[in-house]
């Protein structure tokens, strides 16, 4: 199970493509995927005004576990059309027993006027384990992310899945997210404060109180619902972030012709409930 980095995480995973059942790999495939995500929300983290994206993915994935993907992500805001996100990911999924296990790398590539609050992040590395216990699965996921500087995390979650039918799965999830945020630290400063161009324009800089430090950024509950037809699945999931620890960030801004000051601002933080469509085809 990957990490949703945007849309997720996600993205997001993590950039919204319905994620590969590792148990049902048995010859290669390959996959065209459609996702709409009404609005881009990380570790309970999103912008003042929404960001809905429409992504479609291609992926290639070889029946011993290695895969290939890429994704394009279309800003959907009024005024804003744009390819907000590409990606590019590679990886390798495994499984013996109740275990799955997967490695994998992605790499991205934001607009430089995008304001998700994971522009930030270049790439990832990431493991991720789950075990299936029968009445419920738990998984564990660490990883890199690279931004100006190294941001680690580690997110738990568990599920349990309804299956009324061959076509039909309900999987109601939970989940918690830990993180470093230097990568938010940097969006602070270079995203969404950053000041209009000009020759009055001023410099911005930002920091923050224990950025390096490994911090719980929210609890998520989400209830993937899927449907699966010859070779369609269609998907749709409903999410509420509940998001926890607000940065607490200083502003050093320097105006051309002034002295420099400061400014801390406490994040504010709500929660968020969004949703996301899917359709997958696999040929």
């Amino acid at each position: 199970m990957r990490k949703k980095i945007l849309t997720c995480l996600l993205m997001i995973s993590m950039t919204g493509a319905l994620a590969q059942d590792t148990t049902a790999v048995k010859k290669s495939y390959g996959m065209a995927a459609l996702n709409f995500i009404n609005n881009s929300v990380y570790n309970g983290r999103k912008d003042s005004v929404n960001t809905p994206y429409l992504t479609p993915t291609l992926g290639y994935y070889h029946k011993s576990g290695f895969y290939i993907e890429g994704s394009a992500s279309y800003l959907l805001r009024s005024g804003s059309g744009r390819f907000d996100l590409f990606t590019l990911g590679a990886g390798y999924d495994f499984s013996f027993g109740n275990f799955e296990g997967q490695v994998a790398a992605e790499k991205y590539f934001y607009n430089n006027n995008s304001t998700n609050v994971a522009a930030e992040v270049k790439g990832i590395i990431l493991t991720s384990g789950t075990y299936d216990f029968g009445f419920i699965r738990s998984w564990f996921q660490p990883g890199i992310s690279f931004s100006g500087k190294t941001d680690y995390w580690l997110s738990w979650g568990v599920d349990h899945s309804f299956i009324p039918d061959d076509r039909w799965e309900i999987a109601p999830s939970f989940s918690l997210n830990a993180e470093t945020r230097n990568y938010y630290t940097s969006w602070f400063g270079n995203r969404r404060f950053k000041p209009k161009k000009g020759p009055a324009a001023p410099t911005v800089t930002a920091s923050m109180a224990n950025a390096s430090k490994l911090t719980i950024m929210d609890y998520e509950f989400s209830v993937p619902v899927s449907y699966s037809v010859n070779r369609f699945t269609f998907g749709f999931t409903p999410y509420y972030a509940i998001p926890v620890n607000p940065a607490v960030v200083t502003l050093t801004i320097k105006p051309p012709l002034a002295p420099s000051f400061t400014k801390t601002i406490t994040e504010k933080t709500e929660n968020s409930f969004y949703f996301s469509f899917d359709i997958e085809f696999r040929f």
